[in-house]
C-alpha cells in the first residue's frame, strides 16, 4: 500500500507540473501571434512546440522566438544606419569612379540599375548594383579553396578580413590561424570574424597567438545568458574573405578538415564585386565590435591603383576577348537594358547535354569582364532579398533550372515556383544529399518530394559522400553561387550572402558539375517514394510542421 501512495503521489505532482507547464505555455501563445513578420506556419510551427513540448516549448521560444529578433532588427538598422552615414562620402567617391571606369552599369540617366531577368531587382538593402569588369574563378573542391585562400593571404600587404561560420580546431584550422599570425606579425592589419555558435570550437585560447600577434578575433552574436542574448537561432552563416580590398572570396566551404571530404566550392572575385563584399564584411564587423572600418583606405585604392583598372588589367592579360570593353559595348547595344520581361534569348545552348565522365575532365573557368552583383540577406531585413532572388530565377527560367543545395527546405512561395516552372515544360533538377549531416532538415525535405515529383520537378540525392555545393543555374546564362542554401534557414534565420551573374562559361560549367553529380546521385522515382513505409511518411510529416524553425 505504501508503494501505491507513492506512486498516486508521483503521478499526482507529475501531472500538476505538466498542468503547469502547459498553461504556462498556453499563456505565451498570444506572443507568437503578435509577432510581426511571421508566416501563419511559423506560428503553427510555434504554437505546436508550445502545446507538445510545453517545458522545452518556452525556453525555445524565450532563446530563439522571433521577439529576439525584432529587437535584433532594430539594433541591426541603428549600426546598419550609422555604416551608411559612414560610407556614404566613400561610396559617391568609388561610385563616381567607378562609373568613369566603368565598373557600375548605367542607364540613360546616369543612375544605378538593375537590368532584366535576375538583375531585375532595384537596389536596396542587401541588394548592391550590379557591377562589370570583374574576374571570377571557380574553385571546384575545399582543397582547392584552401589552397587559393592561402595563395591570396600570403600576397597580403594592407589587410585581411575573414568571416567564416564554422572554423574548426583542427589541422586546417591552424593552419589559417598560423598564416594569419604571421601576416599580423608583418603588419598586416587582420581581422576574424566568426560564428559564436557554428564557430563554438575556436575559443579564445585557441587564437591567443593571432590576438598577441596584432591580429583582430570577434565572435558573431555571442550567447550570453545573464545579458539576455541568447539569439541561437539567428546565425551568420556567410563565408567571406576580402584582402586588400581587391581579392575577395565567396561560397559554402568552411575552415576545417571536413571541408576536404565534401563536395563543396568557393568562388574568387577579382574587382568590384570585392568592394561589395568589404562592405558587408565592414558592417557585420561594425555590429560584433563597434569599431568603425568605414574609412577610405577600406574601400578607395591610392591614386592611379584602381579597382576597375586592376579589374581591366585582369581581364585582358587573361583573355582579351572578355575584355571589359567589350562588357560595356554589350551595355551599349541594350543587351543590358531595363525592361522586366522574361528574355527569349537564354542564352547559347550546347548541342547535346554534357555529362563529364570525370570531374577532372572539367576545367574550372577563369571568367573575365564578369557581369555581377552581390546579393545579401538576414533576418534583420523583414524581406529576404536572396529569397526573392531565388524565386525570380525560378519564374524566369526558360528551358531549364539546375539547382545544387545539401539542404531543400523551400517555404509555400518556393514550392509554388519550382511546381509552376516544371508545369511549364522547364527541366527542373534539384541535385540534394543522401547523407546529410542534419537528418531533421532531410525528413523534412523529402516530405516535399511527392508533390514536386508529380508537377515534373525530377530530384537526385547524392549519398557517396556529403554535397556542401550550392548553387542555381538558370537556363544558359545566369548562375546564383554564395553561401546560401534553399531553405527556410537561408531565408529568414541566417546571415547570408550570394553573389548573381551572367557568363554563358560559368552557366556551361556549373551545368557541367552538378550534372556528373546527378549521374551519380540515385533519382527518386514517384511510384516507389509512394510506396515506402508508413514509419518514414510519419516522421518526414512530422518534420514538415517544424520546417520553419529548422
Amino acid at each position: 500500500m505504501p508503494g501505491f501512495l507513492e506512486l498516486t503521489w508521483g503521478l499526482n505532482w507529475w501531472s500538476l507540473l505538466w498542468s503547469g507547464a502547459t498553461i504556462f505555455a498556453i499563456l505565451h501563445i498570444p506572443s507568437v501571434l503578435l509577432s510581426r513578420g511571421s508566416r501563419p506556419m511559423t506560428v503553427l510551427a510555434w504554437i505546436l512546440c508550445l502545446l507538445s513540448l510545453p517545458f522545452l516549448g518556452v525556453i525555445l521560444w524565450w532563446m530563439i522566438g522571433l521577439n529576439h529578433v525584432e529587437r535584433r532588427r532594430r539594433r541591426r538598422k541603428v549600426s546598419h544606419a550609422q555604416m551608411v552615414e559612414s560610407l556614404a562620402d566613400i561610396k559617391s567617391q568609388l561610385t563616381a569612379r567607378q562609373v568613369e571606369e566603368g565598373g557600375v552599369v548605367l542607364d540613360g540617366n546616369g543612375t544605378l540599375f538593375n537590368s532584366a531577368d535576375l538583375f531585375c531587382l532595384r537596389q536596396n538593402e542587401g541588394i548592391f548594383e550590379a557591377t562589370t569588369g570583374n574576374r571570377l574563378k571557380v574553385l571546384p573542391s575545399g582543397k582547392h579553396a584552401f589552397d587559393a585562400f592561402e595563395a591570396a593571404v600570403r600576397e597580403a600587404t594592407e589587410h585581411i578580413h575573414f568571416e567564416f561560420y564554422i572554423w574548426q580546431r583542427d589541422a586546417v584550422g591552424r593552419r589559417f590561424r598560423d598564416l594569419l599570425t604571421q601576416k599580423a606579425r608583418e603588419g598586416v592589419g587582420v581581422r576574424v570574424l566568426y560564428d559564436a555558435v557554428g564557430g563554438s570550437p575556436v575559443s579564445r585560447g585557441f587564437m591567443q597567438p593571432l590576438i598577441d600577434a596584432g591580429g583582430h578575433v570577434a565572435p558573431f552574436m555571442p550567447l550570453r545568458v545573464f545579458e539576455r542574448q541568447l539569439r541561437i537561432n539567428f546565425r551568420n552563416h556567410r563565408k567571406i574573405i576580402v584582402v586588400d580590398r581587391r581579392v575577395s572570396f565567396i561560397g559554402g566551404v568552411n575552415i576545417g578538415e571536413e571541408y576536404l571530404d565534401w563536395v563543396d566550392m568557393a568562388f574568387r572575385f577579382d574587382g568590384p564585386i570585392s568592394l561589395q563584399l568589404q562592405e558587408t564584411f565592414v558592417e557585420d564587423w561594425y555590429f560584433a565590435t563597434g569599431e568603425d572600418l568605414g574609412s577610405r583606405r577600406y574601400f578607395l585604392p591610392e591614386e592611379g591603383l584602381s579597382v576597375g583598372n586592376l579589374a581591366r588589367r585582369q581581364a585582358q592579360q587573361s583573355d582579351p576577348s572578355l575584355a571589359l570593353a567589350a562588357s560595356l559595348e554589350s551595355a551599349r547595344d541594350g543587351s543590358f537594358g531595363t525592361e522586366l520581361s522574361v528574355k527569349k534569348d537564354t542564352g547559347p545552348r550546347p548541342e547535346a547535354e554534357r555529362i563529364p565522365k570525370k570531374l577532372s575532365d572539367l576545367e574550372p573557368p577563369d571568367v573575365g569582364g564578369l557581369v555581377g552583383r552581390l546579393v545579401a540577406s538576414g533576418p534583420d531585413w523583414p524581406d529576404s532579398p536572396i529569397k526573392s532572388i531565388f524565386f525570380i530565377g525560378l519564374t524566369h527560367a526558360v528551358e531549364r533550372l539546375y539547382i545544387a543545395t545539401p539542404y531543400f527546405v523551400p517555404d509555400e512561395s518556393i514550392l509554388v515556383a519550382l511546381k509552376t516552372a516544371a508545369l511549364r515544360g522547364v527541366d527542373v533538377r534539384i541535385l540534394t544529399a543522401g547523407m546529410s549531416d542534419v537528418w531533421l532538415a532531410q525528413a523534412a525535405g523529402r516530405s516535399f518530394y511527392e508533390e514536386l515529383l508529380r508537377a515534373g520537378v525530377r530530384i537526385f540525392e547524392y549519398a557517396e559522400q556529403m554535397i556542401h555545393a550550392k548553387a542555381v543555374v538558370v537556363d544558359y546564362e545566369w548562375v546564383v553561387v554564395g553561401s546560401a542554401n534553399m531553405d527556410m534557414r537561408s531565408f529568414d534565420l541566417n546571415f547570408e550572402v550570394n553573389a548573381t551573374l551572367r557568363s554563358p562559361e560559368l552557366n556551361q560549367y556549373m551545368s557541367d558539375f552538378i550534372a556528373y553529380y546527378i549521374s551519380k546521385s540515385e533519382e527518386m522515382a514517384l511510384h516507389d517514394f509512394t510506396d515506402r513505409p508508413l514509419k518514414s511518411r510519419i516522421v518526414e510529416s512530422t518534420a514538415r510542421l517544424f520546417s520553419p524553425l529548422l
